[in-house]
């Protein structure tokens, strides 16, 4: 009997000194919340920003963990620039609390700051009307207009040059749905005795016609469906194709990075074409001022093409590009550009500038350097292309 009772006595200190343990741990928690809420609003209230992003990482990092604290670290964030991270703190506080109306405005601005504007979107379909107002968002939209123009320079006399024109625009369907259309041209002279059946071999014309569309569809603030098409007229003096290549795929997006693959098929010269890409855009500082793009192609040949991009001055982007693989034909860019020329491409390498003017434009000019094998013989031949874009946002 004595036993007994002195086990139950040891079993009800033990219970007693865990209930004091944890209430005085939830009192310890309870200050910290209240010293961290205290100096992260003081930092707030007197601008100082760095400190208050410091702080309330450091805070986060040791289990410091409420709405304040991360809306707070999150305006820190987005002033200082560091929008990938302004979105990661602001999306936790919008997963808890969805009617937090003030972590939706900031994680449409953070979105938007990335070039995430699809995703952007789609919080903003989330918004009241009278904030889409005042951020000036319409369910239906022209919201850019953009043009292109190539001059290309083959050092074989039996290839002339080549230009191509690009007229395009972007287009909101709604507060999910982005329409993209281009029309392009693209003509050139060369001279193949190799190819059977073409009349007045030494005199090929090729005046290419293409319309190109593209739906993009936000499924949420992550993921999104892409879907459309490139249809190509394409005379080759006796000849004349009529292509269609249709692609569909996804793209999923993080506050650091983004992910897409893209399925393609259709024909091109009268012979069916697949094509599979998987593309990784990377921003390693959380903010478009240094990016990367890796793409990898697996058609009828495997081509990589790597671009990596960085701001040198306010409004000045400089980027560098490559694409390695011996291929016929490779489709870029969501398909919008079809290389399907008869000569083998076995590697390019290219250099470009994007300057923004008048708070809506940008003008871009790019080199390439593109090694090539003409067709049948092998032999090796280089082109240089110049090309100049203007982007007009509405």
């Amino acid at each position: 009997m004595y036993i007994r009772k002195l086990i139950i006595l040891i079993f009800c200190l033990m219970h007693i000194l865990a209930l004091n343990a944890q209430q005085l741990a939830v009192y310890e928690n309870e200050s910290k919340i209240i010293k961290a809420d205290e100096q992260s609003y003081n930092l707030y209230l007197n601008g100082k920003w760095q400190r208050l992003y410091d702080y309330g990482i450091g805070q986060l990092e040791k289990g410091i963990d409420f709405p304040y604290l991360r809306m707070r670290t999150g305006y820190a964030a987005l002033y200082l620039g560091k929008y990938a991270s302004s979105l990661h703190q602001y999306k936790k506080v919008y997963r808890n609390n969805k009617k937090n109306t003030d972590a939706l405005y900031y994680i449409y601005l953070n979105e938007l700051y990335l070039n995430n504007s699809i995703a952007a979107r789609y919080y903003a379909s989330k918004l009241s009307d009278s904030t889409r107002k005042l951020l000036k968002v319409k369910k239906l939209q022209l919201s850019e207009i953009h043009s292109e123009i190539s001059y290309k320079k083959p050092s074989s006399d039996l290839r002339g040059d080549g230009q191509y024109y690009r007229l395009g625009l972007n287009a909101y369907l709604g507060l999910r749905l982005n329409l993209e259309l281009n029309c392009a041209f693209f003509n050139q002279t060369i001279n193949e005795e190799n190819l059977i059946g073409v009349t007045d071999n030494q005199n090929i014309q090729i005046a290419q016609q293409e319309l190109y569309g593209k739906l993009q569809f936000a499924l949420n603030g992550n993921t999104s469906l892409i879907g459309g098409f490139h249809y190509l007229y394409t005379p080759f003096n006796n000849f004349t194709y009529n292509n269609t290549i249709a692609f569909g795929g996804i793209g999923y997006v993080r506050p650091y990075y983004s992910i897409k693959g893209i399925y393609h098929h259709g024909n091109l010269s009268d012979s069916s074409y697949n094509q599979l890409d998987l593309v990784l855009t990377t921003y390693p500082l959380g903010k478009p001022t240094l990016y990367t793009i890796s793409k990898a192609s697996y058609g009828d040949d495997f081509v990589f093409a790597q671009i990596a991009g960085c701001r040198i001055m306010p409004k000045v982007w400089l980027e560098a590009n490559t694409t390695l693989g011996n291929y016929e034909t490779w489709l870029d860019n969501d398909n919008l550009y079809v290389y399907n020329d008869i000569d083998t491409k076995t590697f390019s390498v290219g250099f470009g500038s994007y300057l923004e003017f008048l708070k809506q434009g940008v003008f871009s000019i790019n080199y390439t350097l593109t090694q090539k094998q003409l067709f049948y013989t092998s032999t090796d031949f280089n082109q240089h292309s110049i090309t100049g874009g203007i982007l007009w946002k509405l």
